[in-house]
Formats: structure tokens, sequence, C-alpha cells
């Protein structure tokens, strides 16, 4: 097993066992992406809300697998259109970091939004999001 896998795997096993149900379905498609075999944690994890739905505890799919919260699809939409744009924004109105550019926090944030149709905290939250996924992407 590859170190990139196991480390990818583990960071959704740590995120999953942290209360994110949908990390057991993205540690599912990442052993289909790296055509591996899926460790024991996932197999465990799937029989258990697999059980759970056959044995008619829950009434719906989702909740077999704690999934049963509604998302704020017009929020998630944004998101998923403006995350990497705004990222990309703000470290341009920064100047990649080379110090001459305009600060990263509020100020910039308000820049930022009057060019999206986001607020400045949606600015914030997008941008520290990115910044953390590419950390993330860093260390491995």
């Amino acid at each position: 097993m590859s170190d990139f896998f196991k480390n990818d795997i583990e960071e959704c096993e740590e995120e999953y066992y942290r209360g994110n149900p949908l990390m057991l379905f993205e540690a599912i498609r990442r052993c289909h992406q790296y055509n591996m075999l899926m460790p024991d944690w996932i197999r465990w994890e799937l029989e258990s809300g697999l059980r759970k739905f056959n044995d008619a505890e829950v009434d719906e799919f989702g909740k077999a697998f704690d999934i049963s919260k509604k998302t704020n699809i017009k929020n998630a939409r944004k998101k998923a259109l403006y995350s990497w744009k705004v990222y990309q924004r703000v470290m341009e109105l920064n100047n990649y970091g080379k110090g001459d550019g305009l600060a990263i926090g509020p100020f910039m944030w308000k820049e930022v939004a009057k060019e999206f149709p986001i607020t400045p905290s949606q600015v914030d939250r997008f941008y520290r999001a990115v910044k953390k996924t590419l950390n993330k992407d860093r260390k491995k």
C-alpha cells in the first residue's frame, strides 16, 4: 500500500470518527480511485449501516449512516462556485505574499465580496477552507 493512499484513507478515517459521516463514502471513493482494497474500518462501518437499514432500525438510508442533516443548497452551491475563485483573488490582491499587496483580513474580505455575489464573511470562510485544503496537500 502506498504511503500516499495510506495517508489519504487515514485522513478520511480521522474525519469520519470526528463526526463527519460523509467521509465513509469519500473513503470508499478514494479506495476505488486508487484501485485499492478497503481497510477493515470501512467495511465494518458500511456493514453496520446496511444492517441498520435492512433490519428496519431506520426509515431512511441516510439515517443508517447518520446522514440526515439537510444541506443549505444555496450556500453549498456558492461555496462550490466561488471558493477557489475567492482564494485566487485574495492571493492576487495580496500579491501572493510578496509584501506589497493588500493585507489578508477584514478589509480584503470586503473588497473581494464586492466582486462576487457573496458576503465578506463568506469570503473569509471560503478562503480559509481552500487554504486548509492546500496546507493538508502540502503535508503529504
